[in-house]
């Protein structure tokens, strides 16, 4: 893994160059000149296919200078089985980003998944998959994808199962995507 003097420089501080942080309602947020939409949250009944997660999607090409790209999101998950297994991970322009797999397994649950990756930019070599960038200079999909374990362990996401002493579904839990640029 290394220290961070081996991702930046030793002796420079890491600087927050921007932050584009909303809910996920469909609201316009605008930040230097540059309008993000966000996407609708909708309940997901989870599948065997992978799966865009609704809300969790965002167009972003970062500021001159910048290391690294910071994604988070955070997504309620819930079973429907005797147990539900969830699988999540960062998707970069189509390509999973498989160091950024997550897995929420339980039997009573309903989870907030805090997901949280790291992207490097102006990587030497770039390797989507490693979450590496090369030159971002346009806009790079970045978006949280999903898929449940197997029909026998299904689960849903988005869905706020439990709310005020009733369980009547479907409930929208909707999520925070944050995006922050450092150098």
């Amino acid at each position: 893994m290394g220290n961070l003097t081996d991702h930046f420089s030793a002796g420079s501080s890491s600087n927050v160059l921007e932050i584009v942080s909303y809910n996920t309602d469909g609201r316009t947020v605008t930040l230097n000149g540059t309008d993000y939409t966000a996407g609708t949250t909708a309940v997901h009944a989870g599948s065997t296919s992978d799966y865009d997660v609704s809300g969790c999607s965002i167009a972003y090409t970062p500021p001159s200078g910048t290391k690294a790209v910071i994604y988070e999101i955070d997504v309620t998950s819930t079973y429907v089985d005797g147990t539900g297994i969830s699988h999540f991970w960062l998707d970069i322009d189509g390509t999973e980003v498989t160091r950024s797999r997550r897995t929420l397994r339980g039997t009573t649950w309903q989870q907030v998944l805090a997901f949280r990756f790291t992207i490097q930019v102006d990587a030497t070599t770039e390797n989507l998959a490693l979450g590496q960038v090369g030159t971002w200079d346009s806009d790079k999909t970045l978006k949280l994808k999903a898929r449940e374990y197997s029909s026998s362990y299904e689960s849903r996401t988005n869905d706020l199962t439990w709310w005020d002493g009733t369980t009547a579904n479907p409930r929208i839990a909707y999520s925070n995507l944050k995006i922050t640029a450092v150098s």
